[in-house]
């Protein structure tokens, strides 16, 4: 018998991708976003996306179904506007578009409503923030994989002198408040392993400039006036409990005043 296959989507919804599958065909299981690997919570971005020559170069498909909106975005190409906006990822899910909301909205009719935007597209959309690790103060590594050529951070300090250089500003929805780590007012002290201490503003953006989705590791500082001993850091933990364990192990002395220590963690 013959199969019929789902429309594919309307020239100039994505940009164009020869091996790009159609979304018609896929099946989503839920949203492809930090929900399911971490705790998080939820904020709301307003998107505003102008059309190149070839589009927008997203994808989207149904979150909970495949024809069926909400709906999830699963593809961002390369050098798009909607990879250039820096606020805009795989994973995000689109709440409305240019203002009509998207429960319950079939897939073809929010292509169709992409295609025919042609002078710019107002999304609202979901994001998560991910609150595994909630650093209090110390010093301490976070990784970014940087997209659209930008981690979504402002920086500020001496730009002839050298000295402190601190996070001016963080971007909502940019790779680094996705994080849940970073704040304003965290000092920079290394990029990428490079020390900071006599470094100018203009050192410290050249070492920001890496290409895009390379690994950008920033070592931050947060108060250090009221850090642990020996610079240690102090933080906070939030563990979602599977079954009757945590998968760690303890130990201590029965002096009140000692430590207890984390001895040992569980694999998976």
């Amino acid at each position: 018998s013959e199969v019929l296959l789902p429309p594919p989507p309307p020239p100039g919804f994505i940009r164009r991708r020869p091996s790009l599958t159609s979304l018609g065909s896929r099946k989503s299981t839920g949203t492809l976003g930090l929900a399911n690997a971490l705790p998080c919570h939820t904020e709301n971005l307003t998107i505003e996306l102008k059309p190149d020559s070839y589009g927008y170069g997203f994808n989207i498909q149904g979150l909970f179904d495949a024809g069926l909106g909400p709906f999830v975005v699963c593809d961002v190409e390369s050098d798009s506007p909607a990879h250039l906006h820096g606020e805009f990822m795989v994973g995000d899910r689109v709440l409305a578009f240019n203002g009509l909301q998207t429960n319950g909205m079939l897939i073809e009719q929010a292509w169709k409503m992409i295609r025919d935007s042609h002078r710019g597209l107002v999304m609202e959309t979901e994001i998560d923030i991910a609150e595994s690790v909630i650093p209090g103060v110390g010093t301490f590594d976070v990784k970014l994989v940087k997209r659209s050529g930008s981690l979504g951070i402002t920086i500020n300090g001496d730009s002839e002198n050298g000295g402190p250089i601190w996070i001016a500003q963080i971007k909502k929805g940019g790779v680094a408040h996705r994080t849940g780590t970073i704040e304003a007012g965290d000092t920079l002290l290394a990029i990428n392993g490079n020390n900071l201490e006599n470094a100018t503003m203009q050192d410290a953006i050249a070492l920001l400039k890496a290409p895009a989705d390379e690994i950008v590791t920033l070592q931050i500082s947060k108060d250090a006036a009221t850090a642990g001993p020996s610079g240690s850091v102090l933080f906070s933990v939030e563990l979602i409990r599977r079954g009757a364990s945590l998968g760690i192990t303890i130990h201590g002395s029965e002096n009140p005043g000692d430590p207890v220590i984390v001895s040992q963690l569980k694999a998976d």
